[in-house]
């Protein structure tokens, strides 16, 4: 066979098995998302955010709009300004050629096939063989694939391994464009849409920078390091200039948000999900019944064996050290978050602003997985494993601590599996009760391979060939057995680990050069994924294989909506089963105002509004566990239906619900104003009888006192009256307030886009507009053309003056954070392009 036909070979099976992996991501997601009356709670960020955002998105570009803004999420929110949804990400862009559900998915394949070949052109470029490759490959990809329930994890997560390896090839041959092309994977991973991630990620490329330059340091002398590390700050800093058009829009929302970027969360929030302990972390990715949680280690199984051996490679010694290194600092840093005296270790610009420090374990899931393909390069690649060394009579270290090792990881697994030991938190409900061994057969498959292993080591000669090929037979009997018998056995996890280390032994101790042992890597590779795929805890339904997003009740409630509630705000409900929590961005999917919003950057001002309107105590009963994102569900609903009179400011207007209210409870403030009596089941609409316009006019208003925190209490002093009155921030008109019952003029909505909005004036004498969306930088008041100051209006919304008569009042949103973001952008493009120019001159002279 001629090396073309090799190579075409290498390509068409490479192919061939990226095809049945993905063939399998889409087995794995359909059956998750099978039978289902709704999303699982791992595909809660995929249904709240990236379907009802990307569905707007659509719309708004397709109507010939910069999709800038969201209107119908709450009083409303910066949309491209949100660095979680991606909008700047490539791959996100298909959703304007297929329909929005088919899109996400797409998506999610694609960050799993981007994760598989990153991997494989990392590890090739160390000059691995291809099991190796294949191993380490496939196990991020499955780990990438569970990620992707939230859609800006797998985006984020998927690039690690090109980034390692644009490191790789500049400092090997260090130039500006190696530097670029590690700048381009930067900006990729930014765009990708998870901070947490990106920060992380870009962490561990720091350390592994400088771990590799310091084991290079007699090559590269002080010189060649410092000048390896300024490509790498430049490339740093060219991604920070070319994602400025996201970068500095995300900043200023991140500064008037819940998460403002120069503040501390507060450890409560930040470690809600439990204790962070290293050694149950190990435990659980040796067990085969994980803990439905997306922050703790998924199933490695047998991999988890060849970790340790990576260090005894020669030609990559400093790659693993490096990726030890990273590892081992992951866990100090989270670590750092619970025990005082290693907090130094966490004491990182920013790294105090993000809630989950235990992602950073999730972003360690790259490193293990090359760690484990370099490990099993070196046991691929050692010579025939025996107990004594040729010719000395001396016992070989080696194998003898390989089976120790071995040994202690079936010890964490069985004592995983029994149960001793607490069991990890779960994140959306409780974790499965761990189960004992309970079955005769583990005791009798440990007893075989034990004597297998002890055959194989305490043999002084070259081990016999009958002998041998009888040890691979039994481990691959035991192998069938424990794939056949897998969700049967409780010590299923334990049981493949030995096996596992078995097969390996007895493979190993053939000659590296026989074609017994390159076929057998290859099969030892399968074992190790059979055991390992089934168990990625991948729950990913997305709506291209649910089809359960938009229920009949939902649609019948929606159409009512649209028809009848115009551009007043509502609160929906559905009888279908956690709708409320899955899909509170109803109003941003169906496009009509919704009180209710999703966002991760969810504009404090409101937030604070709602803790006052319904009461502090009440507040933190319904936020406490998972924060507030923008959502008022079942826990805020009932506290908040008690406060008509401040939510009447904001104009809800609407509650459809599901069920009926007793409306002398709620001091008649809601009234009944229609029952669905076409089919069954019935929804009820009740009307505000306190909601206000979305816009209208006042001649009197009270000038709020500096102190943002007594605001609200202005506002609640004199709520009565602000249906005439005002209460501003920010300036004084040029009138005179004015004490009057009546409201000295009206308004109304002529035109309503995403980034505009166009009022209809009539007003007897000067008065101030009031629109009801929230002040945010970026909008300019127009009358008549004439660009006008905006104030901030009871504590929330906008208001402008107006003279008397009819006027045209238009709102645009410009924001001015992405001008100079995308100025920044441009000339960061300029400044890399001409770069490349000048280099390649240099080069051709």
């Amino acid at each position: 066979m001629n090396q073309r036909t090799k190579r075409l070979l290498t390509i068409g099976l490479v192919t061939l098995g990226v095809l049945c992996f993905l063939a399998n991501a889409v087995y794995q997601i359909e059956k998750a998302g099978r039978g289902l009356p709704n999303p699982t709670a791992r595909s809660v960020d995929t249904y709240k955010g990236y379907l009802p955002c990307f569905t707007l998105m659509r719309k708004t570009v397709l109507d010939g709009l910069l999709p800038l803004w969201d209107p119908y999420a709450g009083v409303g929110n910066p949309l491209a300004a949100n660095l979680g949804l991606g909008v700047f990400y490539p791959f996100n862009w298909l959703i304007f050629l297929l329909n929005v559900p088919l899109a996400i998915l797409a998506v999610q394949l694609l960050d799993v096939t981007v994760a598989l070949a990153g991997m494989a052109i990392y590890l090739r470029y160390l000059k691995l063989e291809w099991p190796s490759v294949t191993l380490a490959a496939v196990l991020f990809g499955y780990t990438v694939l569970a990620d992707s329930f939230g859609l800006g994890l797998a985006s984020t997560l998927c690039w690690a391994p090109l980034i390692m390896w644009s490191i790789h090839r500049l400092f090997d041959a260090p130039c500006f464009s190696r530097c670029v092309l590690l700048a381009v994977f930067l900006c990729l991973c930014f765009l990708g849409g998870y901070v947490h991630y990106f920060f992380y990620i870009s962490l561990t490329a720091c350390i592994y920078a400088l771990v590799i330059n310091l084991c290079s340091w007699p090559e590269y002398r002080l010189k060649g390091v410092l000048f390896r590390f300024s490509l790498v700050g430049l490339a740093f800093a060219l991604m920070l200039g070319a994602v400025s058009a996201q970068f500095l829009p995300t900043l200023e929302l991140s500064l008037q948000s819940v998460r403002k970027a120069a503040e501390t969360v507060d450890a409560g929030q930040a470690h809600w999900f439990g204790g962070f302990s290293p050694l149950e972390t190990l435990k659980d990715s040796l067990s085969k019944s994980p803990p439905d949680n997306r922050l703790i280690m998924p199933y490695f199984g047998s991999a988890a064996l060849l970790i340790p051996f990576a260090l005894g490679s020669r030609d990559r010694k400093r790659v693993a050290f490096a990726h030890l290194v990273a590892l081992g600092y992951a866990v100090l840093f989270v670590l750092s978050k619970e025990v005082p005296w290693l907090s130094i270790m966490g004491r990182i610009p920013l790294a105090d602003s993000f809630r989950w420090h235990i992602r950073f374990i999730a972003v360690s899931h790259f490193m293990i997985a090359a760690l484990a393909g370099i490990g099993f390069s070196v046991l691929l690649n050692r010579g025939a494993f025996r107990a004594m060394r040729p010719g000395t009579g001396r016992m070989d270290w080696f194998p003898v601590a390989t089976v120790l090792y071995a040994l202690g990881v079936s010890w964490l697994a069985y004592s995983s599996i029994k149960g001793t030991g607490p069991a990890p938190a779960s994140l959306f409900s409780s974790a499965p009760e761990r189960l004992g061994s309970g079955s005769i057969v583990y005791y009798i498959a440990l007893t075989i391979c034990v004597a297998v292993i002890l055959t194989v080591f305490l043999n002084r000669s070259d081990f016999p060939p009958q002998a041998r090929k009888a040890g691979l037979m039994i481990a691959v009997c035991l192998a069938l057995l424990g794939f056949l018998f897998r969700d049967k056995w409780p010590t299923a996890g334990l049981f493949m680990l030995v096996v596992t280390a078995v097969f390996a032994v007895s493979l190993f101790s053939s000659d590296p050069s026989s074609p017994m042992r390159k076929a057998g890597a290859w099969a030892l590779v399968a074992l190790i994924l059979v055991d390992v795929a089934p168990y990625r805890n991948c729950r990913t339904t997305v709506p291209a294989t649910t089809g359960t997003y938009a229920p009949e009740l939902v649609r019948r409630q929606v159409g009512w909506i649209k028809e009848n509630a115009g551009h007043d705000r509502v609160l929906l409900t559905s009888i279908t089963h956690n709708f409320d929590g899955l899909n509170v961005n109803a109003g941003t999917m169906y496009q009509f105002f919704s009180i209710n919003s999703y966002y991760a950057f969810t504009l404090n001002r409101w937030k604070k509004f709602l803790e006052f309107a319904i009461g502090p105590k009440e507040f933190e009963e319904g936020t406490h566990y998972l924060g507030f994102y923008g959502e008022i569900d079942h826990r805020l609903r009932a506290p908040a239906l008690n406060q008509p009179e401040m939510f009447g400011l904001v104009s809800w207007r609407y509650f459809v619900a599901h069920y009926m209210l007793d409306e002398a409870g709620y001091r008649g403030a809601w009234r009944l104003k229609y029952v669905s009596s076409d089919k069954e089941p019935k929804f009820y609409v009740y009307e505000n009888q306190f909601a206000l316009p979305r816009a209208y006019v006042v001649g009197s208003y009270i000038i709020a006192p500096d102190d943002e925190d007594s605001i609200l209490g202005t506002i609640r002093n004199v709520l009565p009256h602000l249906a005439q009155s005002v209460v501003l921030e920010g300036g004084r008109p040029s009138f005179a307030a004015v004490t009057t019952s009546t409201r000295p003029g009206v308004a109304a909505i002529v035109r309503y886009e995403a980034n505009e909005v166009e009022l209809r004036v009539e007003a007897k004498e000067p008065s101030l507009v009031i629109l009801t969306d929230c002040y945010y930088p970026g909008w300019a008041a127009y009358v008549d053309g004439v660009r006008r100051p905006i104030w901030r209006a009871n504590y929330l919304f906008r208001a402008v003056e107006t003279p008397s008569g009819a006027h045209t009042v238009l709102f645009k949103y410009r924001p001015v954070s992405v001008q100079w973001g995308a100025s920044l952008s441009v000339a960061a493009i300029g400044v890399v392009l001409a770069g490349l120019l000048v280099e390649r001159r240099y080069k051709a002279r």
